[in-house]
């Protein structure tokens, strides 16, 4: 589906990058690919969740604020039974 983008995206996605990378790099057991390349997947698969979640309720009036107020809900159901980050 298409979505809007709204400005700020991109700091929701550096800033989960960070989050995911500081995490990835905590673990001396994270497997191959490497902790950068797991972060930039996580990083990049949870700012999607949060666009998708947000653009379901507001439609095109979505803002950065909707995207982050997604971000337990789309943690949550991405990432609880996960177990490298």
């Amino acid at each position: 589906g298409f979505f809007c983008r709204c400005g700020g995206q991109g700091d929701l996605l550096s800033g989960s990058l960070a989050t995911f990378l500081f995490w990835a790099t905590r673990n001396p057991d994270c497997p191959e690919p490497g902790a950068g390349v797991i972060a930039g997947w996580a990083g990049a698969r949870i700012a999607r969740a949060c666009a998708a979640q947000a653009f379901a309720q507001h439609g095109r009036a979505t803002t950065t604020t909707d995207l982050i107020n997604e971000l337990e809900p789309a943690f949550s159901r991405l990432f609880e039974s996960e177990t490298c980050l």
